[in-house]
């Protein structure tokens, strides 16, 4: 299957950018007006350049590592944060965090700084920032990102695939990807009160709802981050039974 890691001792496709082809390439607009809050629209997004540009293209690597990046699938309550989105039973896979590991993290810092949507900056700091941990403005900037597209996603300047507003799955994971940032950067005191309204205004607004399964996650999400006072706690634990 295309994409996936076939040998072992060779670098796969999304190993071989540069820090010379970012300059090849306007970076910040590959993703146009891409609306999505899923960082794997914008890999899908990218592979679609992959196919009109030819195999010799010297920016072609770059784009390849991108969209594998963006193509990893989020585990916001695991370590790593990511994981391939393809692993077959003869052990070949697609992208993984630690394939970025050692230069690559200079070329991702690098497209960082000239990228504006807000997907692709959370993704590529939160990378960046995970891989060397000594990079904490970077975590930084994967943080407000990822607080920012939560924003956007609630005001409907971003979309969720298949979901209706914030107030679903995907609006719970950016948030808990967020918060386990925010933990490893020690909770940093302006961002990490910003996400427990968030977290708290969430769980009001879903309570006044009939969605019962909104509910859930946005209860079990508040009880876990402390984000309502302890009454508010034990009357929504109530509710849910």
């Amino acid at each position: 299957m295309s994409g996936e890691q076939q040998d072992a001792h060779e670098p796969a496709r999304w190993q071989r950018a540069t820090l010379p082809m970012i300059d090849m390439l306007p970076v910040d607009g590959l993703f146009g007006n891409n609306m999505s809050v899923n960082a794997s629209d914008l890999g899908h997004a990218l592979y679609g350049k992959l196919k009109v540009i030819g195999d010799d293209a010297p920016e072609r690597p770059l784009i390849e590592m991108l969209a594998s990046i963006f193509r990893m699938h989020e585990t916001p309550t695991k370590t790593p944060p990511f994981g391939p989105m393809v692993v077959l039973a003869d052990g070949s896979r697609s992208a993984a965090p630690d394939d970025f590991a050692g230069p690559l993290v200079e070329v991702i810092v690098a497209v960082l700084e000239r990228i504006e949507h807000p997907v692709a900056r959370a993704r590529l700091a939160h990378l960046a920032w995970f891989l060397e941990r000594r990079r904490r403005d970077e975590g930084l900037v994967a943080l407000r990102a990822y607080i920012d597209i939560i924003e956007r996603l609630d005001d409907g300047r971003l979309e969720a695939r298949g979901e209706r507003g914030i107030l679903g799955v995907t609006g719970r994971d950016l948030l808990r990807m967020a918060f386990a940032v925010c933990h490893g950067l020690g909770r940093p005191a302006g961002e990490h009160d910003r996400l427990q309204e968030l977290a708290a205004g969430l769980l009001r607004r879903v309570g006044g709802s009939d969605d019962g399964f909104s509910l859930r996650l946005f209860t079990d999400l508040a009880l876990d981050e402390r984000a309502v006072p302890p009454r508010r706690r034990r009357r929504n634990c109530r509710d849910l039974h």
